[in-house]
């Protein structure tokens, strides 16, 4: 990252540089003419930056949710750009069982037999998948989960740019809410319901 910044830093020294030496007259160059090729040079060398000398991959972390006597649930997926995956895989006893690449922040909140979880992409993980220098193999958000097909289930999905797969076909879903941004959504619907 402090390599792609000292590219940043060049390209505005380089720019303020021809825009004083112009003003002044010791060159006559059109200056706003070389900002913008410039900008798009850098943001493309940037993004090639990242991927073949970005930061290592992100850590896949592997999470478990358990039930403990929980007979419903609603749960809120906060999901970044990258891949989402999600599936009525849960092992019994649990809620959520997956692998979380870039990590997983989860707040549980318990109100007799009725689980609250909301799971969103860590503050550590995101502000660096944002700069273009971070793009690249192994560097986006994925994440692989199961739900569990037992317990009704009150579901909602926020995602950013990215592809979403999500395969509720087996789930006992009663309630659901998806809002998507510039993503791919591929979403089955449960096939019992209920209604």
């Amino acid at each position: 990252m402090r390599r792609s910044t000292f590219i940043w830093a060049s390209i505005l020294i380089l720019a303020g540089l021809l825009l004083l030496l112009n003003n002044i007259g010791l060159i006559a160059v059109d200056v706003w003419g070389l900002i913008w090729p410039l900008f798009l040079i850098a943001f493309g060398g940037s993004i090639l930056w990242g991927v073949f000398f970005g930061r290592p991959s992100f850590e896949a972390e592997r999470v478990a949710i358990p039930l403990e006597g929980t007979a419903r649930a609603r749960v809120l997926v906060k999901h970044a750009a990258g891949r989402l995956r999600v599936d009525a895989s849960a092992t019994s006893g649990e809620l959520v069982t997956g692998t979380f690449s870039g990590g997983l922040d989860h707040r549980e909140r318990r109100d007799g037999d009725a689980l609250d979880v909301e799971m969103r992409v860590p503050g550590r993980a995101f502000p660096g998948f944002a700069w273009p220098w971070m793009w690249g193999p192994g560097r986006t958000l994925d994440w692989t989960f199961g739900l569990n097909a037992e317990i009704p289930l009150s579901l909602e999905f926020e995602t950013g740019a990215g592809e979403a797969r999500l395969n509720l076909s087996d789930l006992h879903v009663t309630d659901l809410r998806l809002k998507t941004g510039a993503s791919a959504t591929d979403l089955t619907l449960p096939a019992h319901a209920g209604h």
